[in-house]
């Protein structure tokens, strides 16, 4: 407050003392809050009464930059005991149109200069564009006479402003600029708000990644827990396949890897170099294992009588369907279907087995209905399938579909080191079956 100069000399020098004492002990109170505080809402409405109380304003706002540094967004205010409003609306820029400093408003002068502004009445002030500041009175009803603006910075940022409006004089109640005796410590609080508003934003942020990081955490051991479950899944052998050579020991291998996953497998090899037992192999390894294991030779029947096999009937197809049958794909749902020979495939039941693939759908002969199933496709082959397609006897888009994940069966002959292993295994069998 200002001081009455017809006091005497010492009485005047006593009350600056006594004014000076309370600022003092105000201050140290207000920063001891200030730093006991960890929620930004709450720190922020601190700021803004405790800047009140300190300046005897009628109404205090804050300020602050985006990441950008271009606008000052308002984020919390209290005029009159008004405190709800819209926050997002109150910007204010800091360029103008020609990407020039907006130095004519005072808040954006104020966040460049890194200097106060104090205004004892808008109405006679020069130089200064109040736009802004009567636009945001007309939004809650209010009228700025007198303004003062201290920078919020943090080391050498400005992060902010604080904004006070309508400062009274204590002792006369009359509107004006804030005393001389008040300014400095009002920069003061500025600096300790600013501070406390960094860190406590700089503590939000790190609770937030803590939380983050520590779900990302429990989805990594989650995953981990799954594939450990998948590699310690005891993977047991066909009875049959025997052999350790390099090259079974690395179909082996492709086949714990390929096991896990629920991509289609197509098995290359020549007739007789066990298919059939690897793609056994390959559903006991994987999460299949529990469910249904059905196998096919597509070579082994005429197209009608394949499809009929794979796919299914319903009563009255044709001759002899007197009731409705489901197919080896429903039989296999939530198991593996296994298609071998599948390169002597019809090109019409490609097209359905390529359906299958794609949608999991199936059509009974004779059905205008789809079914759906849950099955893994694993098919073997002993042509080249890519002859077949040059010569338009296999499909494209269904040898890339099987294709996913190929694996050669590699032949006797280029495993020589399991020929003796081979030979043991047959002769106790061959002994077994005579008892001896």
């Amino acid at each position: 407050m200002a001081l009455d100069q017809r006091l005497p000399r010492e009485e005047r020098s006593k009350v600056a003392k006594m004014n000076n004492r309370t600022i003092y002990e105000d201050l140290v109170d207000l920063t001891i809050a200030l730093s006991n505080e960890r929620r930004i809402e709450t720190l922020m409405s601190r700021v803004v009464e405790a800047a009140m109380r300190l300046s005897n304003a009628e109404g205090a706002a804050i300020f602050t930059l985006d990441r950008l540094a271009r606008h000052l967004h308002r984020v919390s205010f209290n005029y009159r005991g008004l405190t709800e409003g819209s926050q997002s609306e109150a910007r204010i820029a800091i360029y103008g149109k020609s990407l020039q400093l907006n130095l004519q408003e005072p808040a954006a002068f104020a966040v460049s200069t890194a200097t106060a502004v104090n205004l004892a009445d808008i109405n006679s002030a020069a130089g200064y564009d109040f736009s802004n500041i009567r636009q945001m009175d007309k939004a809650i009803g209010f009228q700025t006479s007198s303004l003062v603006i201290a920078p919020l910075i943090h080391g050498d940022q400005t992060i902010g402003i604080l904004q006070l409006v309508n400062v009274r004089d204590k002792a006369t109640g009359a509107v004006g600029a804030l005393p001389d005796f008040l300014l400095r410590p009002l920069q003061s609080f500025a600096a300790h708000a600013a501070v406390a508003i960094w860190n406590t934003r700089l503590l939000e942020e790190n609770q937030r990644l803590i939380r983050q990081l520590g779900r990302q955490n429990e989805e990594l051991l989650q995953e981990n827990s799954r594939l450990l479950n998948k590699v310690a899944r005891k993977v047991v052998k066909p009875k049959g396949l025997v052999g350790d050579s390099p090259p079974i020991e690395r179909a082996y291998g492709l086949i714990a890897r390929a096991a896990c996953s629920a991509v289609p497998i197509l098995l290359r090899g020549e007739t007789g170099t066990g298919k059939e037992m690897m793609a056994n192999f390959i559903h006991s390894s994987s999460e299949r294992s529990g469910k249904p294991f059905v196998a096919q030779n597509c070579a082994a029947l005429p197209e009608s009588l394949l499809e009929s096999e794979l796919f299914g009937y319903v009563k009255g197809a044709f001759t002899g369907a007197v009731a409705n049958k489901p197919g080896l794909a429903h039989e296999a749902h939530q198991g593996t279907l296994f298609l071998d020979e599948i390169g002597d495939m019809p090109l019409s039941l490609q097209a359905k087995v390529l359906r299958l693939l794609q949608e999991g759908e199936v059509r009974r002969v004779g059905s205008t209905k789809a079914d759906y199933v849950d099955v893994r496709i694993v098919a073997a082959t002993n042509v080249n399938l890519e002859e077949k397609i040059e010569r338009g006897e296999f499909r494209k888009d269904l040898f890339y579909r099987l294709n996913v994940f190929p694996i050669v069966v590699p032949p006797l002959r280029e495993r020589p080191s399991d020929i003796p292993k081979l030979v043991n295994h047959f002769l106790a069998i061959a002994a077994g079956n005579i008892g001896r």
